[in-house]
């Protein structure tokens, strides 16, 4: 008569000495095979991590200030104070461009264009005092004659930018912005070309 021995398993149960050895040969089997994946397992959630980053660096809001010439996928929330025509009165006036002024949470002015050939998609959005989220622009120099403001950076809309209107920012945003300015910094202003007073 054959002996097989039996072990209590935890809820009480007998168990035979053979499955025993058959769960441990599983448990091992599998400790060898996620051994040898552990590489492959920890380069993939590595590349996942740093994609996520990338996106969330990517979506990431920014002021005003931080811009930096160059492509930006960062999101900026602005009001558009005043937006108006840039005509070729050379050609019979023909359209060139708009040009905008757009003001952050911390009060600073930017100058924004959309070209011509790209305002249909954006005309309609455009409103006076409305605030909107923009992403995906191109950061660019301001012309050296004639600058509307004292930055010298303005924001230019590309075929990939996405302007989205804002009812309810993550801060309020001021209504206006000014510039001040004395008599004598006026004075030197005068006849340089390079800003508006």
């Amino acid at each position: 008569m054959v002996n097989v021995e039996e072990e209590e398993d935890c809820s009480g149960g007998k168990l035979k000495r053979k499955e025993i050895r058959n769960g441990l040969r599983y448990v091992v089997f599998n400790l060898i095979y996620a051994d040898a994946h552990y590489e492959f397992f920890n380069e993939l959630f590595s590349t996942t991590r740093c994609i996520l980053i990338h996106d969330l660096m990517a979506n990431s809001r920014v002021f005003l200030s931080d811009l930096k010439s160059g492509k930006c996928a960062s999101v900026v929330e602005t009001r558009l104070l005043r937006f108006w025509e840039a005509r070729n009165i050379k050609r019979g006036g023909e359209l060139m461009w708009i040009d905008m002024l757009m003001v952050d949470v911390n009060a600073t002015m930017i100058q924004a264009t959309i070209s011509a050939n790209r305002l249909p998609k954006f005309r309609e959005k455009l409103a006076a005092g409305s605030m909107y989220s923009i992403s995906g622009f191109d950061v660019a120099r301001c012309a050296q004659n004639f600058r509307l403001l004292d930055s010298s950076l303005l924001i230019r809309f590309n075929d990939s930018t996405s302007l989205e209107v804002l009812t309810d920012p993550v801060t309020p945003l001021p209504t206006e912005g000014f510039r001040f300015r004395n008599q004598s910094e006026l004075t030197g202003l005068a006849n340089t070309n390079t800003q508006l007073p």
